[in-house]
């Protein structure tokens, strides 16, 4: 091949890597802020108790008609609640079908980085790590409790909000049960969030190799 031929090719894919490194930052945080929402709710619910009211038996409606003046508290915190519950009722399924997706696609842009660097010949040992690292993160993404009618042992990162009426009811009274819990509603998202990471991370090692290829940064005009 001309050297002037691979010089130009080499050119185009890092320019073309410059566009998918922009899709790839853009994928990668929208994935974490969908994650992100599912685990703060969950820390929220769990040991904030932003849904205790829904459930407080204080949080009754008052039925003595004596009492004159402004609802009691446990109402007006009983309505807050109720508001916070509808609020987590959308953002969940909406993060996790965006969340999803975002993963999916940032799959799809490693793999075209890879396809871009071979086609430049340049280095994809980063990109190639990166595409295996986000096809891990994807699998975490599958709902893997809903192949069985009973659940299985292994969950998706996503939950929904009908989790919350046995989460708030019954509380785990063994460490081992909140080992487990945490670890299916935190340290999932974390663990997630750490591949996007270094899916990140190795893609902008062999993005930084491209541009240091000899004919890489040549602009079009001197070519």
């Amino acid at each position: 091949m001309d050297p002037g031929s691979s010089t130009e090719i080499s050119r185009d894919s890092v320019a073309a890597l410059g566009t998918i490194r922009t899709w790839k930052t853009f994928f990668v945080s929208i994935a974490a802020l969908c994650v992100g929402v599912h685990a703060a709710t969950w820390v929220a619910v769990r040991h904030f108790g932003v849904l205790d009211a829904r459930t407080s038996p204080s949080a009754s409606p008052v039925t003595d008609t004596s009492v004159v003046g402004p609802l009691p508290t446990p109402t007006a915190d009983r309505e807050r609640a109720d508001i916070v519950f509808r609020a987590i009722q959308t953002a969940l399924p909406l993060t996790e079908f965006v969340g999803r997706i975002a993963v999916l696609l940032l799959a799809v842009t490693m793999l075209t980085a890879v396809l871009t660097g071979l086609t430049g010949r340049l280095p994809v040992h980063g990109f190639i790590r990166g595409f295996f690292e986000s096809i891990a993160a994807f699998a975490f993404c599958l709902p893997w409790e809903r192949l069985t009618v009973h659940g299985a042992r292994l969950t998706g990162v996503f939950f929904d909000s009908s989790i919350f009426d046995e989460a708030i009811e019954v509380a785990p009274v063994s460490g081992s049960g909140q080992a487990l819990l945490f670890v299916r509603y935190v340290a999932y998202p974390l663990f997630l969030i750490i591949l996007l990471v270094l899916a990140s991370l190795h893609f902008r090692r062999s993005y930084r190799e491209s541009l240091q290829r000899p004919g890489a940064n040549i602009p079009m005009r001197v070519v």
